[in-house]
């Protein structure tokens, strides 16, 4: 995904944050700090690839799109203007915006690119954009009434999953084909996901 969106906008440099209690999803398997060394082993070599780590929320509250985008804002990492902070996400995630915190504000102070996936299309994608936000659409472009703009780039294809990946790092060969070696080596090493009841 960071590939074909770096392709299609010219991205100058791409920040990788893992959440520490995603609250769309079932808790993680393997503790942050095991999910974050896997991702910065994944990095490895990709310049302008950066593994950013966001501390957690006191308290142990789940993590939203627009707190990190306020941390990253906060510790300097906002690109300096004209230039934006651009959200890379699945279109089957995308889908789910409006339960996401404060995504009206999140849809002006940032734009997206949203690849599809899952068998989502553009129709689906605007139809998430609240009428009173979407100011002009085109074939793949979508402008947000307050600064925002929506990226669509149909032609992603990908069969790669999460789910996929952890189980066949779960298998006896601790292997994935979507994975770089030290990936799959430091998963081994650690004994991840071999245990796990639910991938």
């Amino acid at each position: 995904m960071a590939d074909a969106a770096t392709r299609a906008l010219a991205l100058q440099e791409i920040f990788f944050v893992p959440a520490h209690d995603p609250w769309h999803k079932p808790a993680p398997t393997a503790a942050y700090e095991d999910r974050f060394a896997m991702l910065a082993l994944a990095l490895a070599g990709h310049r302008n690839w950066r593994p950013v780590h966001i501390p957690a929320a006191r308290g142990g509250r789940a993590t939203y799109a627009v707190d990190q985008l306020a941390w990253l804002r906060h510790h300097g990492l906002a690109p300096q203007p004209p230039a934006r902070f651009h959200w890379i996400v699945g279109a089957d995630s995308f889908l789910t915006l409006p339960t996401w915190k404060h995504y009206r504000q999140l849809l002006r102070q940032s734009d997206f690119i949203v690849l599809a996936r899952g068998g989502a299309t553009w129709e689906d994608v605007t139809a998430v954009i609240p009428a009173d936000l979407s100011e002009r659409a085109g074939a793949d472009h979508l402008e947000v009434r307050g600064g925002g703009h929506i990226h669509w780039i149909a032609q992603f294809r990908s069969h790669a999953s999460s789910t996929t990946v952890r189980r066949q790092l779960a298998a006896p060969s601790g292997r994935s084909v979507w994975v770089p070696a030290a990936v799959a080596e430091y998963a081994q090493r650690a004994c991840l996901y071999r245990y796990a009841k639910n991938l």
